[in-house]
């Protein structure tokens, strides 16, 4: 009988013995490979006889899926899937599923520290002050004005699991809080205690906007330039969702300038 092999297509780990060691247990083998932007004849040609394969940024498409032999599962390490083609996997009887609970904490605590990094101007205020500095002066007139976070409002897009993390976290901060998520339940928005307010009244009114929504046909690019336009010329928008759900392409924001 031959044995069952579980293919990882890619990791962050400093190695996976600790994995290979429990498999092995099991009567299963693990192979694992560093194949994270392999095009897709070389990631197929070093998985294709896996049973099951994990899967982290590497990109599973059609083409990919097509030529796996024995495979019955796929299982992203992370929340998002949209690097595996489901629609592929599924038409070829391949399972798919994804780690819901994967770095919710971290990545609340970072959409925080993006937050305050932005309404504090932490990014430039280091390369403004540190050239001052070396100028023998310490001028920081060029990051006026910066404004404290109290008493402003925080829009958040998506408001599942990591959204509703990011809300418990704001509430120390003294700030008034709204939510979009058309598809969380009443019962939930009552535990919440927040306004819930739609797309367009969140991006008037919030002087930050922060995203967590999944990349699917209806997040792709929600944020574009007739919503950047809605919001307030001093707000920011803080993306922790897929870079997909808002359009990077430069526009000419109301200064005339790029934006």
């Amino acid at each position: 009988m031959e044995r069952t092999i579980v293919a990882v297509t890619d990791y962050i780990e400093p190695d996976l013995m600790w994995e290979e060691e429990q498999l092995a247990r099991l009567g299963v083998k693990l192979m694992a490979y560093q194949l994270k932007f392999a095009p897709p004849e070389e990631l197929l040609s070093k998985v294709k006889d896996a049973d099951v394969l994990v899967v982290n940024m590497a990109r599973m498409n059609g083409e990919v899926i097509g030529g796996l032999r024995r495979c019955r599962l796929i299982i992203r390490h992370g929340v998002g899937y949209d690097n595996v083609d489901v629609a592929a996997a599924t038409r070829k009887g391949i399972m798919v599923s994804y780690v819901p609970d994967y770095c919710l904490e971290e990545v609340a605590e970072h959409t925080i520290a993006l937050m305050m990094a932005c309404v504090r101007r932490l990014f430039q205020g280091r390369k403004v002050l540190e050239d001052s500095a070396r100028r023998g002066s310490w001028d920081f007139e060029p990051l006026v004005p910066t404004f404290r976070l109290m008493g402003k409002t925080v829009g958040i897009v998506g408001c599942g699991r990591i959204g509703s993390r990011v809300l418990r976290r704001l509430s120390g901060f003294g700030v008034r809080t709204i939510v979009c998520d058309p598809y969380l339940p009443k019962e939930r928005r009552r535990e919440l205690g927040v306004p819930f307010v739609d797309l367009e009244a969140l991006l008037s009114e919030s002087d930050v906007v922060t995203l967590h929504v999944p990349l699917n046909s209806e997040t792709y690019h929600m944020i574009s330039e007739p919503q950047l336009r809605a919001m307030k010329p001093t707000a920011y928008l803080v993306n922790t969702s897929r870079g997909r759900s808002w359009t990077r392409r430069p526009w000419p924001g109301p200064s005339g300038r790029d934006g």
